[in-house]
């Protein structure tokens, strides 16, 4: 079991950067919610609050 922490915690550290990663370079793209959504299957609102939250993840 201490192997599948490991990788869960690895697995958490990869997709906290990658997501900071993204909504930086769709803030530095100008890209609109609009298009955000539409690539994420999202709301331009649930779009717009994904990306912040993933801005703001430590």
């Amino acid at each position: 079991m201490p192997h599948a922490w490991r990788r869960g915690a690895a697995l958490e550290r990869t997709t906290s950067r990658v997501g900071r990663e993204a909504a930086y370079a769709a803030e530095v793209d100008a890209a609109s919610w609009e298009t955000i959504g539409q690539a994420l299957g999202l709301t331009e609102k649930d779009a717009g609050a994904r990306l912040i939250r993933y801005s703001l993840r430590l």
